[in-house]
């Protein structure tokens, strides 16, 4: 077992997801993540369709101040709640479960937010399968920082298809990465290994070159662009 801070002070927009699964379990519940700093009434913690990147869950806090503040300061609004819109289901979030992997949007105005996550490292080699989905907001699952080149991958179209790093400020796209796997090595380039690997996917004008040195964060999340949609990530262990 363990925990991990993760302090996003400053940051409006931030691309997060938690690094440990839940005691016991493949998965990890939001109850397994605790809040300091977050306004329940304004700020949101958002679900990303798989599809088209479009808002399909919301999810707030409320801390004990707020507690103590608008509600009955006995604890029991402390947590999680699904944050809906007029129409929507409302309630708690605790329960909510999620896979190792999976990536959330803040939207978190006054820019305190900090994020405590716990539970049991994931044993070995993580692959996190994005079959089938377009716009998956993918989180590095490990409790350490990882560089792109130590997380390999699979069905990646190196000249169509792109990994984001999104803005804190704005979640526009600040930076793109692309894959060649062997297979497009063999297909377009020399087939000798060298072309194997992330690259970053630069507009006209921007850097490429490659990009297997970068560092994917701990709790950072990265959202996909995968018109063909058979990508597969796998982490290396966190051990």
């Amino acid at each position: 077992m363990g925990y991990q801070n993760q302090d996003l002070t400053g940051q409006v927009s931030p691309s997060i997801g938690a690094t440990f699964a839940g005691v016991g379990a493949e998965t990890f519940k939001l109850g397994d993540i605790t809040v300091e700093g977050f306004q329940y009434d304004t700020e949101i913690l958002q679900v990303l369709s798989t599809d088209n990147a479009a808002t399909i869950a919301r999810y707030t806090y409320v801390t004990p101040e707020w507690d103590e503040e608008d509600f009955e300061g006995d604890g029991a609004a402390v947590g999680w709640w699904i944050a809906g819109k007029e129409g929507e289901e409302d309630g708690s979030a605790a329960d909510v479960a999620f896979n190792p992997g999976q990536g959330f949007l803040g939207n978190f105005g006054y820019k305190k937010v900090k994020l405590t996550y716990s539970g049991e490292v994931l044993a070995g080699a993580t692959e996190i399968d994005l079959t089938g989905k377009v716009s998956p907001m993918i989180a590095n699952p490990l409790p350490k920082d990882v560089k792109l080149g130590d997380v390999a991958c699979e069905g990646f179209q190196y000249d169509t298809e792109i990994l984001q790093v999104l803005s804190t400020v704005n979640a526009a796209t600040v930076t793109r990465y692309t894959y060649v796997t062997p297979e497009w090595d063999a297909e377009d380039f020399e087939g000798d290994g060298a072309a194997v690997g992330w690259w970053f996917a630069g507009k006209e004008g921007e850097e490429d070159g490659s990009a297997n040195d970068e560092i994917w964060a701990a709790g950072s999340a990265m959202l996909g662009n995968f018109g063909y949609k058979k990508v597969k990530l796998t982490f290396p262990s966190a051990l």
